[in-house]
């Protein structure tokens, strides 16, 4: 129906009504891109010339990347189309696609004619395609009026030559040799001759260099324009009774036949297997778990090596006897075993699992409900203060000043000491920890190098976070005030870079809530009481 569609459109007259009627049929960008894809590429089969193709898609190659992917790439390279649609597909990127794409196309096919693993495993009737498509191609390219449009085509194109050259296949090798002829001819240069042998295949390049297509394939018969189908009366019968009432009757239906039931052994056959398919093969699982491993090397009896496989997990999981002492070779095995024998639930699908995972991992749920608080000890907290201390030894020795030409350095303690007292949150040694680092950097709030006033800031913001609500105000009520007055000071300077101030806001957050949380534990005990 398709053939006769595009058939029907390209014999109407030469018109842009009609020409603007095909191209809306076949270039509609609605319809999926694989469907469209599809219908292109049936199109393209379907054009008995160039005209054809201009009828059906215009210059909509140009904008169309479907159109361009069909007609550049698939029937040229992916595929092995007759020499008449190579000619014609040729002939339409000449005309309708521009000068860049028609040289992209080219190069792209010599690219892949000169390619030396193309020359060596392709076969011989893809390699007579794409010497089709380049002499189709190469044939047009003196006509576009490019400089130096040669040069990089048959740089190219030499290579795929003497690759063919050497090779011992009468067909590959001419190719190779007509095409560095012919290009050497279009391109003006110093020309290559060779000599051949007369056969088809050369009779055929040549009347594709001389554009002779119709010579050596037969044209594509056309559809006669006929409606294809006839109306034909047909009169349905009123009802399904009537239709029996109509069938005559078997002169044997009057007669009785003995009622026969099957047994049930005759029921259930199975069907013998099909011609040329062997009867599935089996084999005894072995006994031992070192026999499993050596069978899992087999390579020609697919029996021997499912029974090998399919027995090891529960060898595995009961630690068969063994086991320890071929446990690594075996693990070795399995990672990089391969199902050479293509074997049913070989690897398990764990689908429903990733799915359900992937649902849970995307599940709100609504609740007011409190999760249970888990405690668990902190391990870290007997060992902390052999950590702490010695850090905080900030005192300038002969070769080191902290506080002048090496403040990184003590900024850096500063940040590490701060993250330790954080890590040894809820030990009983943590309030003095924390007032042993408050009287480290007290005196360094104010200091020139702003390193060191950020490693201040997170002194405090660890001091918060580690030391509990119920005896944070006790023993910081004071100094916490003065705290947040200076990280205010902090947060609101202009002149201080931006993580700075971020990192005084946070700050003054953690100890204001701290302080509040504190007073609402003293509010509560006071009530109680």
């Amino acid at each position: 129906l398709l053939h006769y569609v595009v058939k029907w459109l390209c014999s109407q007259e030469q018109s842009p009504v009609w020409d603007r009627i095909a191209q809306r049929v076949f270039t509609d960008e609605s319809i999926g891109s694989r469907d469209a894809e599809a219908l292109i590429t049936a199109v393209a089969l379907c054009a008995t010339s160039d005209r054809d193709l201009m009828r059906c898609f215009g210059f909509a190659i140009r904008r169309n990347p479907i159109i361009r992917r069909v007609c550049c790439t698939k029937l040229l390279l992916q595929r092995t189309c007759d020499v008449s649609t190579v000619s014609i597909i040729a002939e339409y990127l000449h005309t309708a696609a521009s000068k860049d794409m028609f040289m992209e196309t080219m190069e792209a096919v010599i690219s892949v004619w000169s390619d030396p693993a193309h020359v060596r495993y392709v076969a011989v009737e893809q390699q007579m395609h794409l010497t089709r498509v380049v002499l189709a191609l190469g044939r047009w390219i003196n006509e576009l009026g490019i400089a130096n449009a040669w040069q990089k085509i048959f740089d190219t194109a030499v290579q795929g030559v003497e690759q063919r050259l050497a090779n011992p296949d009468v067909i590959i090798r001419q190719s190779g040799m007509f095409v560095g002829e012919t290009f050497s001819i279009w391109m003006g240069g110093e020309r290559l001759e060779f000599e051949y042998q007369d056969d088809s295949w050369l009779y055929e390049m040549r009347n594709i260099r001389d554009g002779k297509i119709g010579e050596i394939v037969t044209l594509k018969h056309e559809l006669p324009l006929e409606p294809v189908l006839k109306p034909i009366d047909m009169q349905m019968p009123a009802s399904s009774s009537s239709v029996a009432n109509t069938q005559a009757y078997d002169s044997d239906d009057d007669e009785d036949f003995p009622a026969y039931d099957l047994p049930d052994n005759e029921r259930n056959v199975e069907p013998p297997p099909a011609d040329g398919e062997e009867p599935e093969r089996t084999a005894a699982a072995p006994n031992y778990i070192r026999d499993c491993l050596e069978q899992l090397s087999e390579k020609e009896k697919y029996e021997v090596f499912e029974a090998a496989f399919f027995a090891l997990d529960g060898m595995i999981r009961r630690k068969a006897v063994g086991f320890v002492d071929i446990a690594e070779q075996l693990v070795k095995k399995l990672v990089f075993l391969e199902n050479k024998f293509s074997s049913k639930n070989f690897e398990l699908s764990d689908w429903r699992a990733i799915v359900d995972a992937r649902i849970r991992s995307h599940t709100r749920r609504f609740t007011t409900e409190k999760k249970a608080e888990t405690t668990y000890t902190n391990r870290f907290a007997p060992v902390a203060t052999l950590f702490f201390y010695p850090l905080l030894k900030t005192k300038t020795e002969e070769h080191l000043e902290l506080k002048g030409r090496d403040s990184p350095f003590l900024a850096r303690l500063l940040f590490c000491v701060s993250e330790i007292l954080q890590k040894a949150a809820n030990a009983p040694t943590v309030v003095r920890m924390a007032s042993s680092l408050a009287e480290v950097v007290t005196p360094l709030r104010f200091h020139p190098d702003a390193f060191i006033r950020s490693s201040v800031l997170y002194a405090y913001f660890s001091i918060a976070n580690a030391v509990p609500e119920s005896v944070f105000v006790e023993f910081f009520g004071a100094a916490a005030q003065n705290w947040v007055e200076w990280a205010i000071s902090c947060a609101d300077d202009v002149d201080a870079a931006e993580h700075q101030r971020s990192l005084a806001k946070n700050v003054v957050t953690a100890l204001m809530g701290k302080m509040g949380a504190t007073a609402a534990i003293q509010e509560a005990s006071s009530n109680g009481v």
